[in-house]
């Protein structure tokens, strides 16, 4: 949703040679490509969910509690702007439909 704050995401990429934990590695690969952020290979499931957009695409959502690694967080790829936010900036932000409560959901794990 443009203009909008978001959490990183992406497609799966079918040409990855290593399909197990395809999901963590596509988060990876999404957070890296969109923040510059490279994140831990240890992640835990906190929630999913499927939806249909307006349009008629089919989303599986699938959010991981993450732990940052290394790098810079920047705006890169189809980013307009990236920060790191408290839960009470969190609470604040208006954000497109489900991704509060993805983010939040994170906090009581």
């Amino acid at each position: 949703m443009p203009g909008r704050w978001t959490i990183p995401g992406g497609k799966v990429d079918h040409s990855e040679e290593d399909k197990i934990n395809i999901l963590q590695q596509t988060a990876k690969r999404e957070v890296l490509e969109e923040t510059g952020v490279e994140i831990e290979n240890d992640m835990e499931l906190v929630t999913n969910n499927s939806y249909v957009k307006e349009n008629g695409q089919h989303v599986v959502a699938v959010v991981f509690k993450c732990r940052y690694k290394s790098g810079e967080a920047e705006p890169l790829e189809d980013t307009i702007d990236c920060k790191w936010a408290t839960i009470d900036e969190v609470k604040a932000i208006d954000f497109p439909p489900h991704v509060k409560e993805y983010i939040l959901s994170a906090y009581i794990l």
